[in-house]
Order: C-alpha cells, then sequence, then structure tokens
C-alpha cells in the first residue's frame, strides 16, 4: 500500500549566502613585510597574527612609512609623479586605519595598492598608456651582494673552491698585462688582496715592505 502524500508546496532549503572573512593566516603579506622591512622586523613569524584586523592595520601602516619614503628618493626630480605616490599613499593609510571598522575598506586598501603599482609602472592619464619609463639598476655593491644571497657558498670547500677560482682568474689578468688596480677594480676586490695573491704566486717581489712587478 502506498503512503500517502499530503498536497502542499514542496520546502526548499535556505542557502547561506554569508561572506567569507577575509581575515586569516597570510604568509604571503609576511614574506612581503620582512622584504620591505627585513627579519630584524616585528612581523617576522607573524603570519598567524593576519586573522585580526587590527594586526593588518598595524602592518599596513608600518609599511607604509617605509613606502613613503622610499618614493620621495625615487620621485626627487618628477614633481608630479611625487604628487601622485604621496597621495596613493594617503590613500593606503586612510583605508588601513579603517579596517575592521568601516565596510568596503578591504577593497579600498587593495585599490590604494593597485594605484601605488600602476603609478610606479609609468602609467597615467587614463588611458591605457605608459608616460614614463622605468628603469632598474644595480650599484657594484647591491650586484655581489645579490649574488651572494642567490648562490651561497654552503660548505667550506665551497668557499675555498670559489677563492681558488678568483686566484687563478687574477693570476690570469695579471699575465695578460694588467695592472693591479684594473684586476682589481675588474673582480671588485681591494689592492692589497690582489698584490696578496700575486706575490704569493711568485708574479710580485717584495722590496723593503713595499711590492713591485717583476721585470
Amino acid at each position: 500500500m502506498r503512503p500517502t502524500v499530503t498536497p502542499g508546496r514542496a520546502r526548499t532549503k535556505r542557502v547561506s549566502r554569508r561572506t567569507p572573512d577575509p581575515y586569516n593566516y597570510c604568509l604571503d603579506l609576511e614574506l612581503a613585510l620582512v622584504t620591505l622591512m627585513s627579519r630584524k622586523s616585528r612581523w617576522h613569524n607573524l603570519a598567524g597574527s593576519f586573522q585580526n584586523p587590527t594586526s593588518v592595520k598595524s602592518a599596513l601602516l608600518d609599511a607604509s612609512k617605509r613606502l613613503r619614503r622610499r618614493c620621495h628618493e625615487l620621485t626627487a626630480y618628477d614633481d608630479r609623479l611625487e604628487i601622485l605616490l604621496d597621495g596613493d599613499m594617503s590613500c593606503l593609510e586612510r583605508a588601513a586605519r579603517s579596517l575592521g571598522t568601516k565596510a568596503g575598506a578591504e577593497v579600498n586598501t587593495v585599490a590604494a595598492l593597485l594605484s601605488l603599482a600602476v603609478h610606479l609602472l609609468g602609467y597615467d592619464w587614463l588611458d591605457g598608456r605608459a608616460h614614463r619609463e622605468v628603469m632598474y639598476y644595480q650599484t657594484k655593491k647591491q650586484q655581489r651582494l645579490d649574488d651572494e644571497l642567490r648562490h651561497p657558498p654552503r660548505t667550506e670547500e665551497d668557499v675555498h673552491f670559489v677563492w681558488k677560482e678568483r686566484k687563478k682568474l687574477i693570476e690570469h689578468l695579471h699575465a695578460s698585462g694588467h695592472r693591479v688596480a684594473r684586476i682589481a677594480a675588474i673582480l671588485d676586490l681591494n689592492e692589497p688582496v690582489v698584490k696578496s695573491v700575486l706575490v704569493q704566486a711568485g708574479a710580485l717581489e717584495r722590496e723593503h715592505n713595499t711590492k713591485r712587478t717583476r721585470s
């Protein structure tokens, strides 16, 4: 015998459309802050703190101080770009202070950061075209540090190997007719270091506490 079905409207299950919480553990934000302010900053190992909007607010305001200072350094000869970036930083700081207390603050923060990136890459005048060319370069000191951090010697054996190869280059350049000062400039070394290597190799001789090239 089939059960009797009472006519009526079918029940519909209400689907929750709750907005996800935008604040959570965020390693990307920690890495960005540490890159900007170093591992010695208070944000190192604090990715979990960004579950709290107050921490995100503090982090962005800390970062804005460093970013604003760097922007001023880069725009000393471009007053319009300086004005644009100053406006972006003010918008970022205003939006950051509203996080957790004002609706839409998260979107405003993203907008300020995107506007900062857009202006730094040369875009302007609302026409989708770059009106400034951006050129990145490194000083010799920055290049050397970059190479050391990208390819750090892993063992004492590696360190000895690198130095052994450098000594070979010093001897080769000297045998090719380059003077000590030029060798030092080419290999980015101090002249006393170059001279010491050449003395040990017998390419320079010491007389009365001075070094001179053998004829």
